[in-house]
């Protein structure tokens, strides 16, 4: 009888873990699910088995994995390095072969023109920050 009881309580516990091992994945970087800068965040909700991997693909039918990710028990991800394009991922159990839904990721860098007049704005603010504590401390020096 003792066994029985055992046996129940592993097997109710294995359904339960199971039942969590494929939450919502949703992205949380807003609204419009568009990096500009090639990072982005991937979350999802409730626990996760050890063998869960994040895949990557460029299609939506993922025919081609072109990465996988370790993920952790944090519920989050970050990932960056990403060029324009669209991108594909779901998490995938090794186990029992079981996938997610998948999350669709647009990348698209602000242009170049925006980028180096960014650049030239920071750049000119800087001197003019340098400039002023040089002129404060010789102002500071002779008095």
């Amino acid at each position: 009888m003792r066994t029985f009881k055992i046996k129940l309580i592993l097997l109710v516990s294995s359904l339960f873990l199971c039942s969590f091992s494929f939450a919502e994945m949703k992205l949380k970087s807003g609204v419009d699910d568009v990096s500009k800068e090639g990072y982005f965040s991937l979350s999802w909700e409730g626990e996760v088995a050890e063998s869960v991997r994040l895949e990557m693909a460029s299609s939506e039918n993922f025919e081609a994995i072109e990465r996988k990710y370790m993920i952790n028990r944090d519920g989050k991800i970050t990932l960056s390095g990403y060029g324009d394009g669209t991108f594909y991922f779901r998490l995938r159990d090794s186990k029992s072969n079981e996938v997610s839904n998948f999350v669709v990721v647009n990348v698209e860098h602000w242009p170049l023109d925006k980028a180096v007049t960014f650049f030239f704005v920071g750049l000119t603010l800087f001197v003019c920050l340098i400039s002023t504590l040089l002129v404060c401390t010789r102002i500071k020096k002779t008095d």
